[in-house]
Formats: structure tokens, sequence, C-alpha cells
């Protein structure tokens, strides 16, 4: 990992240390509080504190316990006093525990437990050019707690030894050990930050550095943004493992300035966001947003996941066209529209004739083509009698080829003629016939495969009344209302 010099540091942030410094400073004032010993004066009462956050605090009425460790290095070391004490927790990775403020600082770190006991001191460091600015990195434990000493170095040679002391546990400044986030906004910093080898660090033509990484997990198809409060800094976003980022953006410290704002398309998943600054030595305390907006309709087709059964197609919405046969629901409906093998707009399960279309003749709607009806038609020419009738002629009209069947109910046998290729089937047999009231005169008009005619005449006294035509199923003589 490539590191920042800390006297470059110093130099680039006694700005920030001095204004941190004055705000608390100011506040304390304000609140009207007296600066008393505080409650972190002793190692077995650290001061939890976040990672990856900037803390600030006064030391001035800070001792040391009797049994402290004070001397860094041994007893050649500097001597601290003035310590006040932290906790923060191990995440499995790297910690750079860095300081800064107007104080010549002595910096150490201990497993957390008994810290008057030399085994349980991890390391320490110093600074006695006045600036503040001293730092220790260690690899962590996962699940293993840290103690920080953090006090002014009164050894011969030190400034200041009492003042704001600023200092920062950073634990994100690697990739592979990012901090995760939600939605909202969190103060962080990227003091101390440097940059992973291999690390990509470029966007709009800009080069930037001090990078710290942050991991947010996507719920949802949907657009996620991501802002820093950093002028002069860079935002990226990165899809889980990949080595490139699907975007960035940079901010502007122009006339009109604005820190970056990056918005990008996500799935479901993990995504890492790195947050840079474009000037070596710009190390700052920042605002960090993250937002995301669930796309509600994520194949566009006008209908949102609250009722689309495929959001991820658009041919599949309510109100789709379902196709018949093939195995998906476009409609939503619930089930696949069956099919319909013949394209006669009868789907199969109730088709009888499924491979068949029988679009251009099926008044009945079954799938299966009507069949063919005898066209026919009589004419019967009587003259009245005392009880009845005496008929002059009988003519049936029909199809040439017709088989023609008439009988009588009494007082006439049963006749069949063949229609003649002129259409016409007489029964001379008829003629000058006397029928009396009562009597039924019955016509059976037949083609082989065809749906046959039947018709009737009752005798009265002196006149005949002919009944509605009915039609006779192929290969019955069974008159029936409807044949289909």
């Amino acid at each position: 990992m490539t590191r920042i010099d800390g006297r470059t540091r110093a130099i680039r942030h006694r700005r920030l240390g001095a204004l941190l410094a004055a705000t608390v400073v100011a506040l304390l004032s304000l609140a009207g509080t007296a600066l008393a010993a505080p409650f972190n004066d002793d190692w077995a009462s650290p001061q939890g504190v976040p990672l990856n956050v900037y803390w600030v605090q006064d030391n001035s009425t800070a001792t040391v316990r009797s049994d402290e460790l004070d001397q860094c290095g041994g007893s050649t070391g500097p001597v601290l006093d003035h310590s006040v004490w932290y906790r923060i927790p191990g995440t499995g990775g790297p910690i750079t525990v860095g300081t800064t403020g107007p104080v010549d600082i002595v910096l150490a770190v201990y497993v957390d437990g008994d810290a008057s006991d030399p085994a349980n001191n991890l390391r320490c460091n110093y600074n006695s050019d006045g600036s503040g600015y001293t730092s220790i990195t260690f690899n962590s434990v996962a699940g293993q707690r840290y103690l920080i000493q953090i006090g002014g170095c009164i050894s011969s040679g030190c400034g200041a030894s009492t003042g704001q002391l600023g200092h920062i546990s950073l634990a994100n400044d690697t990739r592979a050990f990012p901090e995760t986030v939600g939605t909202g906004t969190a103060t962080r910093a990227n003091i101390y930050a440097g940059t992973d080898s291999g690390e990509s660090l470029a966007c709009s033509g800009a080069t930037y550095k001090q990078t710290v990484w942050f991991r947010y997990s996507a719920p949802a198809v949907g657009r996620l943004t991501v802002t820093s409060s950093v002028l002069d800094g860079a935002v990226a976003v990165y899809p889980g493992p990949a080595p490139s980022p699907i975007g960035c953006a940079i901010g502007s410290a122009g006339s009109s300035p604005s820190g970056p704002r990056l918005s990008v398309n996500v799935a479901p998943g993990d995504y890492l966001i790195q947050v840079g600054t474009l000037s070596t030595g710009s190390a700052n305390v920042f605002s960090l947003g993250v937002e995301f907006v669930e796309n509600r309709d994520v194949d566009g087709d006008g209908e949102t996941k609250d009722t689309d059964c495929n959001d991820a197609n658009p041919a599949i919405h309510h109100g789709a066209v379902d196709i018949p046969g093939n195995g998906i629901d476009e409609d939503c409906s619930g089930a696949d529209a069956p099919p319909d093998t013949d394209g006669d707009g009868i789907v199969d399960p109730a088709d009888r004739c499924p491979t068949q279309n029988a679009s251009r003749r099926d008044a009945n709607h079954d799938g299966c083509l009507d069949l063919l009806s005898v066209s026919a038609d009589t004419s019967l020419r009587a003259v009245p009698t005392g009880g009845g009738i005496r008929i002059l002629s009988l003519t049936v009209t029909a199809p040439q080829g017709a088989r023609v069947r008439v009988t009588c109910s009494r007082g006439c046998r049963t006749t069949t003629h063949t229609a003649t290729r002129k259409g016409r089937a007489t029964f001379p047999g008829l003629h000058n016939k006397a029928l009396g009231s009562g009597t039924k005169v019955r016509i059976y008009i037949t083609i082989s495969g065809r749906i046959g005619r039947y018709f009737q005449y009752t005798i009265t006294r002196g006149n005949f009344r002919k009944s509605r035509a009915q039609c006779l199923p192929p290969g019955s003589l069974k008159p029936r209302a409807s044949c289909l």
C-alpha cells in the first residue's frame, strides 16, 4: 500500500487540525463546560469510538495512572503524560491509528485488557515536531478489541503536550476490508488513507488518491446514488469483485463548487464504493451520502412489479396477447392459454376436431365442420272433399340423386323415388288419392353423408297444414329440430 509521508501531512493538515481544535474549544465555551479529568483518563474505562471516524478530544486535564506504561520504546523512549484511552474493534484486516493536532504526541496500541502489562502492548510511536501527526498500522484480528493510548510528550526536546488531540482508526483503507453502509448520510474521513497496488484511480481524465472503501448491498433492481462533500473528491462504484467501476464522478471547486455525485443502475447484490481526493495530502472529513431508489417497472412495460407476473420481460403483463400452448403465461392470467392446433378459434380441450379448421362452417362452435344439409322443399296440390282432401299432385324439389320417401299414417302406401337430374321427384301414385281428416303425409329427403330434410302435411276437413321443416341426422329417419 502506498502511504503519504507524515511530514507532508503535517504541512498539508495543520490548518485542518487547528480549525477542528478551535471548533471544539468554541463549542465547549458556548456550552459552559468546565474542563475536568475526562472519563477515559484510565485504560480501565476507555472511550469506545467507531472506526473510520475522526475524533477530537482535549487532554489538558488528563493524567497518567501509576501503573500505566508511559514510555515509548522502553527506558530510552519519550515519556508521555496527559493520556486518554479509546477502544476499537478488530476487523481481520489492517487498521491505521493516526493522530493530528498542535501537540507532540505519543501513541500506543494494546490488546484490550490489562494495559499495565507490557505483553499487551503491540506498538508505539511518537512525534516531536509539533505537528501532532504520528501513526501506527497493525493487522487486527476479527472479534478482538484493542486499546488506543494517546498522550502528550513531556521528554526533553518535546514541545506542547496538551491541547486538542485528533485521531482516526482507519480500517477501510483497502478494498479487501470495506466498511458496510446503508442508505443515508454518514460522516467519515480519509485522513492517513493511501492506495492499493493496482487500484483504479482515474476518472474523467483526473487522477485521485487517498481512497477509502465502503460496501452497499442493493436489495433490488434500482438506481444507486453516491455523493461526497469533498470538493476536490472522487467517487466510484464497483459491482462486487469487478476490477473496473461501472461509473465514477469527480467534484468541482470552481465557480460553482460541489462534491462528486454519481448515479448508476444496479441489480440486487453487493457494490463497493470508492471515495478519494484529487490532491495529494488533501485528507478530509467528509459526508458520504448513499441513496437507493427501487425500479418498480424493470422491464418498462407499464406495469409495476406489484402486479406484473414477470417484471423482467416486457412481453409479459396483464393485457398482453397470450400465445396458446407455448408454455408462457403472457397475460398473467395464472396459466398459459391452451393451444388451438387447427387455428379455428376453438382451443383444443373444447375442440371435437382439433386438427380440422372448422371456422368456415361451425354454427355450433364445436370445432368440427358442420355437415352439409340437403336443400329441399315440397309442394302439395289438392281439392277439398267432404271428409278431407283429394291429392292432385305432390312434387319434391331436391338435389339430383336425393332419395325421397313418402308415407301416410293411413290411406296410402309407402313410396320411394330418387330426384331426377332436374332436381324433382313426383309421385303419380298419389294422384287423385283421397285422404281423410287427421291423416299425416310424411316426406323424408336424404343424401348419404348429409343432413336430410323432413316435411309433414296434416290433412284437415277440406284442407291441409304443412308443418315446419325438420332435419334428419345422417343415416336416421328420426326428425329433429336441430342436427348440428
